[in-house]
């Protein structure tokens, strides 16, 4: 027979699992990765956590030629103040940029993704917690990661500006526009601002 306070400690126990929070696999991904880059030792908690956007490959793609048309346009300007001051080094070295900005416009805006234009690159979850560890307190306000579609995080960051920067690798033959442009793909030197 068992005794009334084992059935009532069983019962509080089985509650306590029925109540804990259920977290979708990209929410779990993000916890893991926040948990490991804590510590084991830390514990973690969550006010909120959630999913706050998507980036497919086709928005990708967008990002990046936006962001080399405000490349180019900066070139430009810097080109212009160099020819005014005379400055034969920024003048060449602008100059090229530009040639390069180019070339890699007319390829990015040539780039056919085909099916996987609406495919997911990844999500956005945004959280909010703390993670403490005797009496040390770190505390996540609006933090945001990009999570791939098989739960690995891509990114984590205070904020959403400049979640996907770097991303442009994820995009196919990305990279061999970089090169044939004169750029060090993996040195990411060619990288313009989203």
């Amino acid at each position: 027979m068992l005794k009334k306070g084992f059935v009532t400690s069983l019962a509080l126990a089985l509650l306590c699992v029925a109540c804990a929070p259920k977290y979708t696999p990209l929410e779990q991904a993000v916890i893991d990765h926040v948990q490991a880059q804590v510590g084991p030792e830390s514990r973690l908690s969550l006010r909120q956590i959630s999913l706050a956007d998507s980036l497919t490959y086709g928005q990708l793609l967008q990002q990046r030629i936006k962001a080399f048309e405000v490349k180019y346009k900066q070139d430009e300007k810097f080109l212009a103040k160099a020819v005014a001051k005379n400055n034969r080094g920024k003048i060449d070295r602008f100059d090229d940029a530009m040639k390069k900005d180019v070339y890699i416009l007319e390829a990015l805006r040539k780039m056919d993704l085909g099916g996987l234009a609406d495919a997911v690159v990844c999500y956005d979850m945004v959280f909010s917690g703390k993670a403490e560890r005797d009496d040390v307190t770190t505390v996540f306000d609006a933090y945001y990661a990009a999570v791939s579609p098989d739960g690995k995080v891509l990114s984590l960051q205070p904020g959403q500006k400049g979640l996907h920067k770097g991303f442009g690798k994820f995009l196919p033959g990305y990279q061999d526009i970089l090169k044939d442009a004169g750029y060090n793909a993996l040195s990411g030197e060619e990288e313009a601002e989203d």
